[in-house]
C-alpha cells in the first residue's frame, strides 16, 4: 500500500546578521586598502626582506610593476654598498626595538638614481610572524635644493664681499664674516641694529632718502659709501642693494653686497695727483720738444748748396717731429765740397741732443780732415765713442773733387747704406759699396775709401736706411733691388721732379701715409 504524505514542514535559518557582518568586513578591507594605496609609497617586507605587499604609489615611484615587486627582495632598489648599510639597520627594526627613519639613495627600474626618505617599523601578524612595514618618499628635489642652499650659504660665508640682510624696516638680520672682519663689529653687536651704525656723516640726508626711495620702489640701488668702522676708521665701499620679495610679490627683506674700495680710492686720488703732476711735466716736455725741433731745423741745411759743376737737391721726411737723420755740406779750399750724411739710432729730444754733438764735431773735422773721407770718419769715431754711450751712428762722408781726368766722388762709410750711381750714358744703375763699421761702437775702426769717376748727366744718390727698410702691405722689404728699380724708372726727368717721384713711389710701395722710419734722400746731378 502506497504511503501518502499528509503534512510537510519548512525548516530554515536566519543569516541576516552574518551577511551584514561580511559586508562590513569587505567595506573595511576596501577602506583599508584605499588608505594603503594613498599612503606615500607603502610596502611590507617579510623576515627575509621580500615584498609581500606594495601600494600603487610605491610602484609609480620606483618604476616597478606590482608583479615585479611581489616576492622580490628589497635589495633590488639599492646598490651593494647602500643595501649592506640598510640591512644592518633593518635588524634593529626586526627585533621590534625601534622605529627607523633615514635618507638613502635608491635606483629606479630604469637605473635613475634618486634620494628617498625611508621609514620602517615592525608589526606582528596573527600567526605570530614579524613583518616590516615601510614607506619610501622621493625627496630628490628637496635634497638638490638643500644642496644648492648649502653651496649658496658657503659662498656667502666665504665671500670676499660684505653681505648684509635686513628686514623691510632696515633692521639687520644677517651679516657674513667679511662684514665682521672689515667693520670690527661682531655678529651679535649688529643683529637687530640699523646699518646706519656705519654712517660716517659724509653722506647727506638726501643721499639716503634717494637710496630708500629707490629700494621701496622695488629697484636695485648701486653706489658708494664713505662709512666708519667700529674703531672710528673711515673706509670706502661700493654697494649693490636689492629688495627681496615673497611669493606674493611683497618686499620682505633687503640684501646688500658691498666691496671694500678704500685702496682703489687711494689709488685714484694718487693717480689724480700724478696726472696733475704729469700734465705739468708734459707741458715742460712739449716746450722742450719745441726747442728741440727748432734746434733740428737749425742743424740741417736751409737749402741745397749751389755748385758750378753739380746740381744738388734733397727730400727729408722725419718719422717724428724730431728725426734722427742728419746731413751737412762743407766747401773745400780747392773748389770741391764735401757731404756728410748720418743716422742716429733714435728719435726725439735725445736724438736732437746727439745730433747737436754730431754737428759740432763734424764742423770741426771739415777744416782738418775734409779732403780725406776715411780719416774724417776715423776721427769722428774717436771723438764720439766716449760720448754716445748706448747710442751709435751710421755715417757716410764723401767729397767731390776735380782732377785732370774730370770730376770724381771719393767717399768712405761706416755701417751706412751704400750710394747709388745712375749712369746717364747707358741708363745703368750701380751700387757703390765700401767697408766700415758703425760709428762709436768700436774705438779703433778701419774705413775703406772708394773713388768713383763721374760724367756729365750722371746722378748720385745718398740716403738713410729708412728707404730700403720700407715695408709693403705684405711685409716685404723694398731693399736695394726695389729702390734701384724706382731710381732707374724716374731718372729721365729733372732732378727735383725725380726726387718727388721717387718719394711718391716709396709711399705707394709702403701703402701707408706715414713711414716707419725717417726718410732722407740727397740727389746730385753732374753738369
Amino acid at each position: 500500500m502506497a504511503k501518502k504524505i499528509v503534512q510537510h514542514a519548512d525548516v530554515g535559518m536566519d543569516n541576516t546578521e552574518e551577511k551584514t557582518l561580511m559586508e562590513a568586513l569587505v567595506r573595511s578591507y576596501e577602506l583599508i586598502q584605499g588608505i594603503i594605496d594613498n599612503l606615500n609609497s607603502f610596502f611590507v617586507l617579510d623576515s627575509e626582506y621580500r615584498f609581500i605587499q606594495a601600494n600603487g604609489i610605491f610602484t609609480e615611484t620606483t618604476g616597478y610593476s606590482a608583479g615585479e615587486v611581489f616576492g622580490g627582495n628589497f635589495s633590488v632598489l639599492f646598490d651593494d654598498y647602500c643595501y649592506a648599510d640598510i640591512k644592518k639597520k633593518l635588524k634593529d627594526v626586526s627585533s621590534g626595538t625601534q622605529r627607523l627613519k633615514f635618507v638613502s639613495e635608491f635606483m629606479k627600474k630604469d637605473g635613475t638614481k634618486r634620494f628617498a626618505l625611508l621609514n620602517f617599523s615592525s608589526i606582528r601578524g596573527s600567526d605570530q610572524t614579524d613583518y616590516i612595514v615601510g614607506s619610501l618618499e622621493d625627496i630628490s628635489d628637496r635634497v638638490e635644493a638643500e644642496s644648492q642652499l648649502k653651496k649658496l650659504s658657503r659662498a656667502v660665508e666665504q665671500s670676499p664681499a660684505s653681505v648684509i640682510i635686513t628686514d623691510r624696516h632696515g633692521n639687520i638680520e644677517y651679516v657674513n664674516p667679511k662684514f665682521t672682519l672689515l667693520t670690527g663689529y661682531a655678529h651679535e653687536e649688529v643683529i637687530g641694529k640699523n646699518p646706519k651704525i656705519l654712517n660716517s656723516g659724509m653722506q647727506s640726508a638726501d643721499f639716503y632718502r634717494q637710496l630708500w626711495d629707490t629700494l621701496r620702489d622695488g629697484h636695485e640701488w648701486r653706489g658708494e659709501f664713505n662709512n666708519k668702522k667700529k674703531n672710528g676708521e673711515l673706509y670706502w665701499e661700493y654697494a649693490s642693494i636689492s629688495p627681496i620679495r615673497n611669493g606674493d610679490g611683497n618686499i620682505t627683506h633687503f640684501i646688500a653686497v658691498k666691496e671694500d674700495i678704500t685702496e682703489r680710492k687711494k689709488t685714484e686720488e694718487a693717480l689724480s695727483q700724478s696726472e696733475e703732476s704729469l700734465r705739468k711735466k708734459n707741458y715742460s716736455m712739449e716746450r722742450d720738444l719745441q726747442y728741440a725741433q727748432i734746434i733740428i731745423r737749425r742743424l740741417l741745411p736751409a737749402q741745397p748748396p749751389v755748385h758750378e759743376k753739380i746740381k744738388i737737391d734733397y727730400r727729408y721726411k722725419p718719422l717724428d717731429a724730431i728725426g734722427g737723420d742728419f746731413f751737412s755740406f762743407n766747401n773745400l779750399d780747392d773748389g770741391g765740397f764735401g757731404v756728410f750724411i748720418g743716422d742716429v739710432a733714435g728719435h726725439g729730444v735725445s736724438a736732437a741732443l746727439f745730433l747737436s754733438l754730431v754737428k759740432s764735431v763734424t764742423d770741426r773735422l771739415g777744416r782738418r780732415y775734409g779732403r780725406i773721407p776715411s780719416e774724417y770718419l776715423k776721427e769722428l769715431n774717436r771723438q764720439l765713442s766716449d760720448s754716445m754711450l748706448s747710442y751709435f751712428l751710421t755715417a757716410l762722408y764723401g767729397i767731390f773733387t776735380k782732377d785732370q781726368e774730370g770730376l770724381n766722388f771719393i767717399f768712405a762709410k761706416g755701417g751706412h747704406p751704400a750710394p747709388i750711381l745712375y749712369r746717364a750714358s747707358d741708363g745703368s744703375v750701380e751700387l757703390l759699396n765700401s767697408y766700415g763699421k758703425p760709428i762709436s761702437i768700436f774705438k779703433d775702426i778701419h774705413f775703406e775709401e772708394i773713388k768713383v769717376p763721374l760724367q756729365s748727366g750722371d746722378r748720385l744718390f745718398l740716403f738713410t736706411d729708412g728707404i730700403i727698410e720700407t715695408h709693403g702691405p705684405d711685409n716685404k722689404l723694398l731693399d736695394y733691388h726695389g729702390f734701384i728699380n724706382i731710381i732707374q724708372k724716374n731718372c729721365t726727368i729733372q732732378l727735383d721732379a725725380c726726387l718727388d717721384a721717387i718719394f711718391r713711389d716709396i709711399e705707394e710701395f709702403n701703402g701707408e701715409p706715414t713711414p716707419h722710419d725717417d726718410i732722407l734722400l740727397i740727389g746730385f746731378e753732374m753738369f
